[in-house]
């Protein structure tokens, strides 16, 4: 919770208080005048709560140096708004012209508003472009308390869509600082094309040349432009300096993005000394099966020296998932938080957190992440889905009614389906394990199984049970969720709740790919009516799998779409 901000002005009930106290210590003791007023400003002007990290950045509207009233206006899409907190000094107003500057020729990637809590006046003398003028705006220092930023100025805040909150920088001693931060959350945050521009944009001033070539490296990768990456890369790597051994680690990494594992290792073998390339072989012994070898791998990476900020915040992410794998709950939430003070924009590492607090029935602390996921706009289909269905169990835990119905459900005793009738089919989903070393998705079994209720219920002759259901159910009966994977476990719930078909599957390595089979059960026989398997490159590839997969199992259980009309 962000504090307030109490002041000696005889304004509200907290400082007539105060007035009072000094009234009659003044009376009683007769102590300095002087004395008083210090220890009155000193222990009792509470500065406003650093900004958190993650959640929404305060709300405003003031006024500009033109007298136009400006709101604050988080950006959409993939762009991001720099908030500049600045007095009216010619080096903090410096800094601004910088910034305006770089914003001016990446309007669509990056924004920027300054916000000064000096005397109006004198930025109206100081500030003489038209457009600089339009964008400073003046504060009587109620936004900047409100952003814990009294102190530290010139500052600055990095606002990323939905006005969350990615970023502060305090005290900011050149725009290159901002500028840089601002490109890593672009990265993290998985606006690689926008991050790429404002690589692009940024002079040799801002960014040395290896550096601006590795950022432009990773990004063609990750964009899938691997003839690119390689083009900016190879040179670097071929020469005497400091950044050959970077530029390998990248290559490897370009090479881990086409699952080419064998080149990858060779390439970071030629960069031992960076974190990264520690990083991406880790990656790939995971891919292979040898987990105890990753997990030494993720944390050697860990003590290691990193370029970028957004590819530490990876490191921590896989060092968690090896701590969960050992269940090291502690740990692990220690390393997601880590990873998310670094990278609070990025997806993947949100969606961690989400379900670490979700299974832990945390479901308020839960909430944050899920928020930052849906303002971000992450477009992975399976942390979508995933996101959904946490809505779902959230909105049945508050909903008494809802929870009454399914009691008087399950007390009622199960309802079997008349095999001639014409209704939908009832199927039950619970999650899809994965097995195998942790992949970078903690909630991997229960986003796969979010995902194929959402391409079941495409079909219209199928209705699925949601999995708050399924866990009241098991907890009604007596069953522990762990056991659910159990065939014989998970029929008992299904019939509970009357579902007449079940999935079950699982995901698993397998010579370095990814091997997804899928299984649709009758309930009350136990007969498996339709199997589909299907081997990928890459987990990026699973949400098209399961789809592919969807299909395959309705048309082999001879469940077919509804005519239209």
């Amino acid at each position: 919770m962000r504090g307030q901000v109490y002041t000696f002005d005889g304004i509200g009930l907290f400082s007539r208080f105060l007035v009072l106290i000094c009234r009659q210590v003044c009376h009683v003791c007769r102590p300095d005048p002087l004395a008083i007023l210090l220890f009155i400003l000193f222990f009792f002007h509470v500065e406003a709560a650093a900004l958190e990290i993650g959640a929404p950045a305060p709300a405003f509207s003031l006024q500009n140096l033109d007298g136009d009233s400006v709101s604050l206006r988080p950006p959409s899409g993939g762009g991001i708004l720099v908030l500049y907190f600045c007095d009216a000094s010619p080096g903090a107003l410096q800094i601004l012209a910088a910034l305006h500057e770089i914003a001016s020729n990446a309007s669509d990637t990056l924004s920027i508003q300054a916000v000064s809590p000096a005397n109006p006046e004198d930025l109206k003398g100081a500030v003489q472009d038209q457009a600089m003028r339009s964008v400073v705006l003046t504060d009587d220092r109620g936004v900047t308390l409100s952003y814990g930023l009294s102190r530290e100025l010139p500052a600055a805040v990095i606002v990323g869509p939905g006005g969350i909150a990615a970023s502060v920088i305090a005290p900011v001693s050149a725009a290159k600082d901002v500028l840089a931060a601002s490109a890593e959350t672009l990265v993290s945050a998985g606006f690689h094309a926008s991050a790429l521009k404002l690589y692009e944009t940024m002079s040799e001033g801002w960014l040395s040349a290896p550096e601006k070539t590795l950022a432009v490296g990773y990004l063609s990768g990750l964009m899938g432009d691997m003839d690119a990456a390689r083009r900016a890369l190879e040179p670097l790597s071929r020469e005497a300096s400091s950044y050959s051994s970077e530029a390998h680690a990248a290559l490897g990494f370009v090479s881990y993005l086409e699952a080419k594992d064998a080149s990858a290792l060779v390439e970071c073998g030629r960069a031992s000394t960076s974190g990264f390339a520690a990083w991406v072989t880790a990656m790939v012994k995971t891919r292979a099966g040898e987990c105890e070898t990753a997990s030494t791998l993720f944390d050697d990476a860990a003590s290691k020296k990193f370029l970028f900020t957004w590819q530490q915040a990876l490191a921590f992410n896989m060092q968690a998932r090896a701590a969960e794998h050992r269940a090291d709950d502690k740990a692990a939430l220690r390393l997601y938080k880590k990873a998310f003070a670094l990278a609070p924009l990025n997806g993947m590492i949100s969606a961690n957190l989400l379900a670490y607090h979700w299974r832990s029935d945390n479901l308020p602390a839960a909430a944050m992440y899920a928020n930052i996921i849906t303002s971000t706009g992450v477009a992975d289909p399976l942390v979508q889905a995933l996101v959904r269905e946490y809505e779902l169990e959230a909105a049945f835990a508050g909903d008494r009614a809802a929870q009454k119905r399914l009691t008087e459900q399950l007390a009622a005793g199960p309802r079997e389906r008349d095999p001639r009738s014409s209704s939908p089919r009832t199927v039950l989903v619970h999650d899809v394990p994965f097995i195998g070393c942790a992949p970078e998705l903690n909630c991997l079994p229960s986003a796969s199984a979010a995902f194929l209720r959402t391409m079941l219920e495409k079909n219209g002759r199928v209705v699925t049970i949601r999995r708050y259901a399924v866990l009241a159910a098991a907890k009604q009966l007596g069953i522990p969720e762990r056991e659910l994977r159990n065939p014989l476990r998970l029929a008992m719930v299904a019939k509970a709740l009357s579902a007449d078909l079940m999935t079950m599957g699982e995901i698993g390595n397998l010579d370095g790919k990814y091997v997804v089979n899928l299984r649709m059960v009758e309930v009350n026989s136990g007969k498996v009516t339709a199997v589909a398997s299907e081997t990928i490159s890459s987990l990026d590839a699973l949400a098209p799998a399961i789809e592919r997969l969807t299909q395959a199992l309705l048309q082999k259980a001879a469940i077919s779409s509804p005519t239209p009309g």
